[in-house]
């Protein structure tokens, strides 16, 4: 589903600077990707992310976790990366009230949003398998620290209750969802 959700936007930008054969390619790259997603099968437990009940954010370095899960799409320091990816730092998505940026994190998001006045329509691939509650914690809290305002730590037991309350999500969030339109 992230090759997919790449490919189709890189088909959207080489359209949009006019190179229609590079944008077929993507395009042919992402219908690819979809038939192979469909042969996978889908796990019987959909959440499987790892939780240490013991596990303590401000130990690990929220920094070092965005730049090796985050930084090659949102570029290394939140700002993003051109029209394809979008900035993290000072935005909605990252200074919301604490359940969005933990669930588009946790369960991916899909559809268009708009930060800074631009549109960017793609796919955020879920990571709750790849990152333990404690993790998502740590980078969820350095975004909000690089974002100017007063924004509110995210605790471990807050990345337990949202995990809990959506445990049987499988689909990545829709802007409209979160936002509560």
């Amino acid at each position: 589903n992230q090759m997919m959700g790449i490919h189709q936007q890189m088909d959207r930008m080489h359209q949009d600077m006019g190179d229609s054969d590079l944008a077929k390619n993507h395009k042919q790259l992402a219908e690819r990707f979809k038939e192979i997603s469909g042969m996978v099968p889908e796990s019987a437990n959909q959440d499987n992310q790892p939780k240490n009940k013991e596990g303590d954010p401000a130990l690990l370095n929220g920094a070092n976790l965005y730049a090796s899960n985050c930084a090659s799409c949102h570029g290394q320091e939140a700002q993003g990366i051109g029209n394809i990816f979008p900035p993290l730092v000072n935005t909605k998505w990252i200074t919301a009230e604490k359940s969005i940026p933990v669930r588009i994190i946790r369960d991916g998001l899909q559809g268009s949003i708009e930060v800074d006045e631009k549109r960017y329509d793609g796919y955020m691939p879920a990571f709750k398998a790849r990152l333990s509650i404690a993790e998502i914690a740590a980078i969820v809290n350095y975004l909000r620290e690089k974002s100017e305002g007063d924004n509110a730590e995210i605790t471990q037991e807050d990345v337990i209750e949202i995990a809990n309350i959506y445990s049987n999500r499988s689909t990545p969030w829709q802007p409209k969802e979160l936002l509560g339109e």
